[in-house]
């Protein structure tokens, strides 16, 4: 369960906030920047944005801490955690109309 987002896929409304929390004992990030996917030549799908959407993510969250964003562009986000997308940290966000 370390290494996983839960929940796994949220569905909010252009301009609500989503916080995270890391309650595991390691560090994670919730990234949804294309340019920081540290996979991308093999896997740039991985990360993915709706036309528009600025680009977003946490630095490396340790234990306890939280980062918040605020979703104004309505679409589909595929995000990750920077060190652990490989092991399966990869969720998505569907940001509806307001």
């Amino acid at each position: 369960d370390a290494y996983r987002f839960d929940p796994d896929h949220v569905v909010i409304k252009a301009g609500q906030t989503i916080t995270w929390k890391n309650v595991s004992a390691m560090p994670h990030s919730a990234t949804g920047d294309p340019a920081q996917n540290p996979v991308e030549k093999t896997h740039p799908e991985y990360i993915e944005l709706p036309d528009g959407a600025e680009p977003w993510g946490s630095k490396m969250l340790q234990p306890g801490d939280t980062y918040s964003h605020t979703f104004t562009t309505p679409g589909k986000y595929l995000y990750i955690c920077i060190p652990h997308v490989l092991t399966g940290m990869r969720v998505s966000i569907t940001v509806e109309c307001g």
